[in-house]
Formats: structure tokens, sequence, C-alpha cells
């Protein structure tokens, strides 16, 4: 499989002022360093955010054990002596679209500023006009992850709406970056929806049988009624914020998530649970 090596460059990308990640100990000048101990650098520098507030602490490394405890008695499993270039294997992402990525309308309010996309949709005997807003850095955010894991869109609006914003976003992703690489590798709709009392909520087994190796960034926390351990709640955008810095802030905790064995045992911390992987 392709070497994925981390590149202080990528991690420019962040915000400082966020206080979201110290760069000091996460660029290519610390080769050595353990994912855990990665992963705990941005755990803690993320502690006041509202997805993470319960991590009030984590151990710094992993010093070549195959587990470390957190407080609280909970266990993190990490491989022993990993470094940043030893990691391989690619998690799957999965991304709502709607609010999360992106927002849009079928009318333009006053003064509002032109949409950067629009789609006709046809509905009876007329067409449907949306509007489409990217949400703040989201083209940094899917060329950015998009070379760590593999990205998925999941849905609950139909394909015919769906699939034009995905396509655009794509090709901005594409143009703005200089690459040929497909950004996204699959697209869930709302026919992959699982209806469950007059919501629609999102199983990740259907994209990934193995839970330990997929998470889901949604702003709706119906979606995550099958799969809570595997969750990445985030804000709600509505084109109220034109420097929203939410998908930013995620950078550098995705990263380092990605060299977990088993994301449940990070995002199932925010339920509470002790041992949050050893649930099920």
């Amino acid at each position: 499989m392709e070497l994925h090596t981390l590149q202080a460059p990528t991690l420019n990308l962040i915000p400082m002022e966020a206080g979201l990640l110290h760069t000091d100990r996460l660029t290519s000048s610390s080769p050595n360093s353990s994912m855990l101990g990665l992963l705990a650098t941005v755990v803690h520098s993320l502690q006041t955010s509202e997805i993470f507030s319960a991590f009030t602490s984590v151990m710094d490394h992993c010093q070549g054990v195959w587990s470390q405890t957190w407080t609280k008695g909970l266990t993190v499993e990490c491989a022993a002596s990993t470094t940043i270039t030893e990691k391989t294997k690619r998690k799957v992402l999965v991304l709502d679209m709607d609010e999360t990525l992106i927002h849009s309308k079928l009318t333009l309010d006053e003064g509002s500023p032109n949409a950067p996309f629009q789609i006709n949709i046809p509905y009876g005997e007329k067409d449907c006009i949306y509007y489409v807003y990217d949400r703040p850095f989201v083209f940094e955010f899917l060329a950015t992850m998009a070379k760590w894991y593999d990205l998925v869109i999941f849905t609950a609006s139909i394909s015919e709406y769906a699939d034009p914003i995905i396509d655009w976003l794509e090709d901005e992703v594409k143009k703005r970056h200089a690459t040929t690489e497909p950004t996204f590798k699959g697209r869930y709709y709302r026919q992959h929806c699982t209806y469950y009392d007059g919501i629609f909520t999102k199983d990740l087994s259907q994209i990934n049988s193995d839970l330990r190796e997929i998470a889901l960034v949604d702003n709706s926390e119906f979606s995550f009624l099958v799969n809570p351990e595997n969750a990445i709640p985030i804000r709600t955008w509505t084109h109220d914020d034109p420097s929203d810095p939410a998908l930013m802030d995620l950078i550098g905790f995705l990263l380092a998530l990605n060299y977990v064995n088993d994301v449940r045992s990070i995002l199932g911390l925010r339920l509470g649970l002790e041992n949050p992987s050893l649930q099920n």
C-alpha cells in the first residue's frame, strides 16, 4: 500500500489562533513520535471544544507497548513503536453533505452574496433551483483528508440532488489543489439510510463492516443512532458564518485518529463509556 507521510505544510492549514494544534510537536522533525502521542497532543489541545470537552487528560506516548491506560481506567490501543511513516492502512471517513460541507437554499436572501453553484431539479412541470454555498475551508479539508482517508459521502438527500453537488465539490478540489485523484470513494443516499421512528439514520456497517476503521462526521445527532461510538459531531452550518472554522478545527484530530487501532476507543469517550470499544 501507499505510504502516507505527515508533512508540516499540511498541518499549517490549521489556524494557529484557534490554539488547536501544537505544530512544534507534530512536524516531520519528530518522525519517531508514537501515534498515541500524536493523538494525545491533539486531543489535549481540543479539550475546550464542544465535541471533545470530556477529554481532560491523556497519556503522552506509547513507548513501544501495545496499550496505555488513560485516566479513569480507559484504554486505547496503538501499534508498538509505530511511527508516522509506518501507518499504511487507510480508514474510512464518512461525511454528511448538507449543513456539514455545504448549505443550499431555494431562494436568495436580499443582500446575500451570489451562490458559487446552483442546480436545477425537475419538480412536476417546473424546475426547483437550489443555490449552493460551500462551507468555509471545505475544499482544503477535503483535499487534506483525501490523502489520509477513503472519503465517502453519506447524505439523506436523493441522488438527483446530491450528485451534482458532490461532482462540483470534487471538481473544485481537483482544480484548486492540482490533483487528478478522485476525492470520494463512495456515495450513499437516502435509499441507503435506515428509517427509524420517522427519521433517517445512517448504518455505517453497510460501508465498512469493520467498525474499528470508520467514522462519521455529521451535524445531526439522529445520524449517529445506529453507530454512536463512531460519531464525530460538527456544528450545523447554514451559511450563517462566512469564517466558520469547524472543518479546519477537525483536521488535526482526524490526522491523529487515523493512527488508533479502533476509532471507537476515542470517539466513544464522549458517551461517557468506560473502554467504549469493548461495549460491542
